[in-house]
């Protein structure tokens, strides 16, 4: 799932998501099979809503790139925010990729025996 496919199916489902600076802001009940989503990608809902760019850094080497709403977080990806934010970056939750493996290029993560 994308960030614009989460915000299409929160908007489908009558959820009305605003911004208020560097906040999102989030009326009506989120469903809770799509809420987590909203946490993860906070980010990409508010430069989406807002019209800036959505940007992505590498956590273990440094690399700074906008990203596409429209597309999986990409796999070097371990911190976001969205344009404007100032010094501000969202780490990525450390269980993301396996919990919402969807929410990442390479999709499902294997299960280590």
């Amino acid at each position: 799932m994308t960030a614009r496919q989460l915000l299409d199916e929160l908007i489908d489902r009558g959820v009305v998501l605003t911004v208020s600076g560097e906040e999102l802001e989030v009326a009506g009940d989120v469903p809770h099979n799509l809420s987590q989503f909203v946490a993860v990608l906070q980010t990409g809902l508010r430069a989406l809503l807002s019209g800036r760019k959505w940007w992505g850094s590498g956590s273990e080497r440094p690399r700074v790139e906008a990203i596409s709403c429209d597309r999986p977080i990409p796999e070097w990806v371990g911190l976001l925010c969205c344009e404007g934010d100032g010094s501000t970056w969202d780490r990525l939750p450390a269980d993301a990729r396996i919990d919402y493996p969807e929410l990442f290029e390479g999709g499902k993560v294997l299960a280590v025996a």
